[in-house]
């Protein structure tokens, strides 16, 4: 626990947080949370096909912009061979 100096004359304590979370650590938690929210994205996209809300043509240039933004050109690739 720390204190800043104003704070502390203020009569305010503030609680220093640290990190024990290590760079390679975070990549990974980044990694994974961006493939969880490709996932929920693609999900959606197809659900919206799946009810007619959007065309196959407007399906495939929202779902080819996804991956490209998203750096998930391997990622779909996978799932494209699994799909067949």
């Amino acid at each position: 626990m720390g204190y800043f100096p104003d704070a502390r004359k203020a009569g305010v304590e503030v609680l220093f947080l640290t990190c024990r979370v290590k760079p390679d650590e975070l990549v990974i938690n980044y990694n994974d949370k961006n493939l969880e929210l490709f996932l929920q994205q693609k999900d959606t996209l197809d659900k919206f096909l799946a009810r007619g809300a959007i065309s196959q043509s407007q399906y495939d240039k929202s779902y080819g912009d996804l991956v490209m933004k998203m750096g998930m050109e391997e990622i779909a690739k996978e799932l494209a061979e699994k799909k067949e």
